[in-house]
């Protein structure tokens, strides 16, 4: 088979990780490849939120948190970067790009940032996530390498402030009801029990 045309998933994979614009022309124009795509998202949300909450100790219950929190925030954030992506491209830029082709590469180049599940790597997984994202918007819109990286930068950056906010938000929200609901689960187990 060859490389530039993959068609199994390992060989997507590789294409993504060794950065080759046609693997993420084919990933763009492959209707399939979106639900691949939200699982790639959704895989690195638990990993990070998985190995992220071993490495801080965190109790099964305040895992199990993490993990729903991260994805969903993941989820959502993969579905409004890739809007962004295609809206910047179509009304900046004047190049094709629809936002389920930028969900297909967008979910790929996510791939990256399982990166992030360790906190001292966090930031060379981002950064290879916005170089991966630079050469597949690249790839599938035909802008030069300036805009390309523009766009990207421009949308990673709002969406990895959004991230952070939005994680922090969900955090505290979650930290202040905990109480309340380790109260009333408490309670519930207590008048299950029989005695």
């Amino acid at each position: 088979m060859d490389i530039r045309t993959p068609y199994t998933l390992t060989d997507r994979l590789l294409g993504v990780v060794l950065f080759r614009a046609q693997t993420y022309r084919d990933i763009a124009q492959d209707a399939r490849s979106t639900r691949a795509a939200g699982l790639a998202v959704a895989a690195v949300a638990l990993i990070i939120g998985v190995v992220g909450g071993l490495i801080a100790g965190y109790d099964a219950w305040t895992l199990l948190v993490s993990l729903a929190v991260t994805l969903v925030i993941d989820l959502l954030m993969w579905g409004v970067m890739s809007w962004a992506l295609a809206v910047v491209c179509r009304r900046v830029f004047r190049v094709a790009g629809t936002t389920p082709h930028m969900m297909r590469i967008a979910g790929f180049t996510n791939l990256f940032r399982v990166l992030e599940a360790v906190p001292w790597l966090s930031l060379i997984g981002d950064l290879l996530w916005i170089a991966a994202t630079v050469v597949a918007v690249r790839a599938v819109t035909q802008l030069s390498k300036v805009k390309a990286a523009v766009v990207v930068v421009t949308v990673a950056g709002v969406a990895l402030v959004a991230r952070a906010v939005a994680g922090r938000l969900a955090y505290f929200a979650l930290a202040a009801l905990l109480p309340v609901f380790g109260d009333l689960i408490g309670r519930l187990v207590e008048l299950l029990q029989f005695r």
